[in-house]
């Protein structure tokens, strides 16, 4: 019943599974795909391997924003905040925090920090307030930035272009 995260096995993406039977030389587990894996023991003792089962059962989580430079901080701080609490499987007894962690090169980035019971399906709940707050930041005009690119050219390359875009 254990949720654990193996990183890097045989190369590969980490992922995320619940553990179902541990036997002498191997260990059971079904993934979010709902596959089941047979893994040897030798293996998961030799990778990197996150147990999110142990300890306490709350774990916290975090979702990444970016905004358009002047955008109104305390209403994104606002948004943020009320569609994580909307969410039903987001702890209530915890606040959520938001953070400002950087000016970056296309927009203020910030995210904010919310505690849920240890889940295998954790992904399709932060996908959920995802959508929640793409609606709100709509709804009030906030703008989510795409990258882009500024592209100088100097004189001579702007004549060897002529006439041939």
């Amino acid at each position: 019943g254990d949720v654990i995260e193996v990183q890097n096995m045989n190369g590969d993406q980490s992922f995320i599974a619940e553990i179902r039977k541990i036997n002498l030389r191997t260990s059971t587990v079904v993934t979010r795909e709902n596959k089941i894996l047979i893994i040897p023991n030798s293996q998961l003792t030799h990778e990197r391997v996150i147990n999110w089962s142990m300890g306490d059962q709350v774990t916290r989580f975090s979702i990444p924003v970016t905004v358009k430079y002047g955008s109104d901080l305390e209403e994104v701080k606002k948004i943020l905040i009320q569609c994580v609490y909307e969410h039903p499987k987001v702890l209530k007894t915890k606040d959520p925090i938001v953070r400002l962690l950087n000016f970056g090169n296309h927009g203020l980035e910030l995210d904010i920090l919310f505690w849920a019971d240890q889940n295998l399906f954790i992904e399709l709940h932060k996908s959920e307030i995802r959508f929640a707050i793409d609606h709100k930041f709509r709804e009030h005009g906030i703008v989510v930035p795409f990258e882009q690119a500024h592209i100088h050219l100097d004189q001579e390359t702007i004549d060897a272009l002529k006439g041939k875009i």
